[in-house]
């Protein structure tokens, strides 16, 4: 199979990374409507005629209320720049009930999920300057972070 330009591979991995971000935040929607009644679970937003337009509020109120600025904001960001096309909903209400059936599966949310699909879509890493830190050097640097407080 020949090799894609750098560009299109760019935008590809660029549309996968995004895709993973709005996942991640469906999966933590999801966790966190189990513990605070002001999120809506995604069924409940699957359920509106305007799915992407009242997810894409609704993660306004998160992020407004709640303070889930990191995972919602990017997150949000993608939704609205999509086009508003009947492919893009039903692409995307494809991703929130996959992104159920991980939080059925308890177990996929205790290995780090999301770096290894992160890892995995980063086969342009070296080019595009962009790398992941994994789980254990992330506690290492917020224990050594909080040690000098």
């Amino acid at each position: 199979m020949p090799t894609l330009p750098f560009e299109q591979r760019r935008r590809q991995t660029t549309a996968k990374l995004s895709a993973l971000m709005l996942a991640n935040a469906f999966i933590f929607q999801e966790q966190l409507s189990s513990l605070d009644n002001r999120v809506q679970p995604i069924n409940a937003l699957l359920a509106r005629r305007d799915f992407l337009g009242d997810t894409a509020s609704h993660w306004d109120f998160i992020i407004d209320s709640i303070n889930y600025v990191p995972i919602f904001k990017v997150a949000r960001d993608i939704l609205r720049s999509m086009p508003g096309h009947a492919d893009t909903d039903a692409a995307v209400r494809n991703l929130a009930k996959r992104s159920l059936f991980i939080v059925s599966k308890k177990a996929a949310l205790r290995h780090d999920l999301m770096g290894r699909i992160y890892h995995l879509l980063l086969l342009e890493a070296k080019y595009l300057g962009t790398y992941y830190t994994s789980v254990p050097a992330a506690t290492l640097l917020l224990k050594l972070a909080l040690a000098g407080c």
